[in-house]
């Protein structure tokens, strides 16, 4: 049978198929062997070269809380023996304000023991250029927790809130005054001394879901070191829950601790209740607040003629403290004094002078001190404020509870001349007076709250150089009509955007 060209041509075209197969197979064995034998460059691999391995990213919160402590009330509240003698709280009374400013989608005030509880803020007049919410709610049985969402995180957005309790009659006689605190997994505190008639109550709260376990830590003014507390160092809160700790049996017979506060599992708030005694005498009431950040530099303002005043220090650091007056006109009567490094300095200034407005506190080594203002009423009875220091920030605010007065210290952390600018905000978020401020270096100023317009409710102070921090010194005219000493402070609260970078280096090497 004879061979056509057709079938010639079909059977070439097999042979090439598997001719070129056979090659293919060849190629990709080899290949195979190749990967097997030899490593990559990095240059081939995916990601990106090792001059961009680091990626950096801001991020910002724009949830905040803050907590507001219940009314002050006695330790023990039983009856025993005389009733002549018996503890009695009195005509105690108190009051709380709430505000957020800027951007707010929306914030809200609930019971921390009943979340079913809830003030929403309100703003009466939205279309305003303030962008105000206020709120008033009671803390008479119960403490609170404010919380604000953010639209954006930038200066002057945030939420601003206080609280005050007082009374004329009673062992509760006086004024207590405090701004509300946000929760943080650690925090530290000054307080007074924990010597007979002192009561000192640590009130931690965790507004989270998850209980935490908290660890104190408390550093006296007779030794150097941390004291082994006859209490026991550590408690538990449950979530949605209090628990209250007793500072002056922990740590008795000091004349002022430094107490940190560490929280394990999630963030919580805490303030300390403070109520002393001197026999059947009151000797004051008061919210200790943590203090803020240790510094070389510090100003607490807010101490004024008739003050008996006192500091307590307290440094990680052997060092030297320079301690002057502020003035209208700057610095004056500066002193030194020495720090021994893991104990409590209590430095007692005696009388502040006719112009004193505050006190600055100068240092080679970082420094952490509050001061404590007391005034005399009638007979022996006593009142005390405590007094932090704080960082000066482009924007903060205070914001006064209903019923009280408050008299606003500013001071020049610089040496200087600084301005800023006061805006005043009544109850229903309203625009009221705008007030130019100028202070020069180191230099201090008084000016009544009531200056801003009736109804005054909240303040804010907006410092584009950063250079002033501010109080309010707070006083209730019940109290002083019955000529009983009386005397709060509240410090400033930050409307600053809470910020972290996140740090993320790129190794993609690691996977092969």
């Amino acid at each position: 049978m004879s061979v056509t060209t057709s079938d010639r041509t079909r059977i070439g075209a097999r042979i090439g198929k598997l001719a070129l197969g056979a090659l293919t197979a060849v190629i990709i064995v080899l290949l195979a062997v190749l990967l097997l034998v030899v490593r990559p460059p990095q240059t081939l691999l995916d990601g990106v070269g090792s001059g961009a391995s680091e990626v950096q990213h801001q991020v910002s919160q724009n949830i905040i809380q803050s907590y507001c402590p219940a009314q002050m009330k006695l330790a023990d509240s039983g009856t025993y023996g005389d009733s002549a003698y018996q503890a009695s709280e009195g005509n105690v009374a108190s009051s709380a304000r709430q505000a957020a400013f800027g951007s707010v989608f929306d914030s809200s005030v609930t019971a921390i023991d009943n979340a079913d509880s809830t003030t929403r803020l309100q703003d009466s007049d939205p279309l305003d250029e303030a962008s105000v919410l206020m709120s008033s709610a009671s803390v008479e049985k119960s403490s609170l927790l404010q919380t604000t969402q953010l639209l954006k995180a930038s200066a002057g957005e945030g939420s601003a809130s206080s609280v005050a309790s007082w009374a004329s009659e009673g062992d509760l006689r006086g004024v207590a005054a405090s701004n509300c605190v946000s929760p943080s997994l650690n925090q530290s505190f000054l307080l007074p001394g924990t010597k007979t008639g002192s009561t000192q109550q640590l009130v931690v709260a965790n507004p989270s879901s998850k209980s935490t376990s908290v660890n104190i830590r408390i550093w006296g003014s007779k030794n150097s070191g941390s004291i082994a507390l006859s209490t026991g160092s550590t408690i538990t809160v449950g979530a949605g829950k209090e628990s209250v700790f007793d500072v002056s049996a922990a740590a008795s017979d000091q004349d002022a601790a430094y107490m940190t506060v560490s929280s394990k599992e999630t963030p919580v708030a805490s303030v300390v209740r403070i109520a002393e005694m001197d026999g059947l005498n009151p000797h004051g009431i008061e919210y200790a607040v943590p203090t803020d950040d240790a510094s070389q530099n510090l100003v607490l303002p807010g101490s004024i003629h008739d003050d008996a005043v006192s500091l307590n220090i307290f440094a990680k650091a052997d060092t030297t403290a320079q301690v002057s007056w502020m003035t209208e006109k700057g610095l004056s009567e500066t002193h030194s004094y020495p720090i021994t490094a893991q104990q409590v300095k209590v430095v007692d200034l005696g009388q502040a002078p006719d112009d004193a407005l505050g006190v600055s506190i100068t240092s080679d080594e970082a420094l952490q001190a509050n001061a404590v203002s007391t005034v005399t009423g009638d007979g022996a009875q006593q009142d005390f404020g405590l007094i932090a220091s704080n960082t000066a920030v482009k924007s903060s605010a205070i914001t006064i509870p209903d019923h009280v007065k408050a008299a606003l210290v500013l001071a020049n952390t610089t040496n200087k001349q600084a301005e800023a600018t006061l805006s005043g905000y009544d109850a229903s978020g309203k625009a009221l007076a705008v007030q130019k401020v100028t202070l020069g270096g180191n230099a201090a100023k008084s000016l009544d709250a009531s200056s801003f317009g009736d109804g005054i409710a909240s303040i804010t102070l907006d410092d584009a150089s950063q250079t002033m921090v501010w109080a309010a010194r707070v006083t209730q005219s019940d109290v002083d009509a019955a000529k009983v000493a009386g005397l709060g402070f509240i410090m400033q609260t930050p409307l600053m955007p809470r910020t972290a970078l996140i740090h993320a280096d790129q190794t993609p090497g690691i996977v092969r």
